[in-house]
């Protein structure tokens, strides 16, 4: 996660590329919510940007649902398929909710210059 490689940060000239996932259910899963942590992408990108420098930068794999708890703790069962935050598996992701959030993301970080970007899976409930 961004926060993270912000947090803990790896001396620039040790990295071949920098990389890291955004997940945008950690403090709320409400539909309106997700599509505005779209809002933040440019301005994480610009900190990584301004902290490593022109190293190669990578983005993913990023979901809706939070594929794994960073803060020690385990991410929430979701068996009634909620909107609810920091849950491992999220419903949106099979529909148009999705199709929308991955069009978003992509739109805010092409201006960037990433050289990869990895969002959801090709199967199974990140996909």
């Amino acid at each position: 996660y961004f926060t993270e490689l912000n947090r803990k940060r790896v001396p620039a000239d040790l990295l071949d590329f920098v990389t890291h996932c955004t997940c945008p259910i950690v403090h709320a899963a409400d539909d309106l919510s997700v599509m505005q942590s779209l809002e933040a992408l440019p301005f994480i990108t610009a900190s990584v940007r301004a902290i490593f420098g022109p190293k190669h930068y990578r983005i993913g794999p990023s979901t809706i649902a939070m594929r794994q708890n960073p803060y020690g703790g385990a991410t929430k069962a979701n068996p009634h398929r909620q909107r609810i935050a920091m849950a491992d598996r999220d419903s949106r992701h099979a529909g148009m909710f999705a199709a929308a959030w991955t069009i978003g993301y992509a739109a805010r970080v092409a201006p960037t210059g990433l050289e990869m970007l990895t969002l959801s899976s090709f199967t199974g409930p990140f996909g």
